[in-house]
């Protein structure tokens, strides 16, 4: 959900720097599965396909 609002918002934000950032303050399992993230693992970038 994040990063489909920041690609709205702005198409040309680096996205890496957004979870590189949720990576930094997410210091566990739990806190990432309270984000919406299964683990701390978990959080990375894929492969995004917005058509907006």
């Amino acid at each position: 959900m994040i990063v489909y609002l920041v690609k709205a918002i702005n198409p040309r934000y680096d996205i890496g720097k957004l979870m590189k950032s949720v990576r930094k303050f997410t210091t566990s399992d739990s806190e990432a599965q309270k984000i919406g993230f299964e683990n701390k693992k978990s959080i990375g970038i894929k492969r995004i396909n917005l058509s907006i």
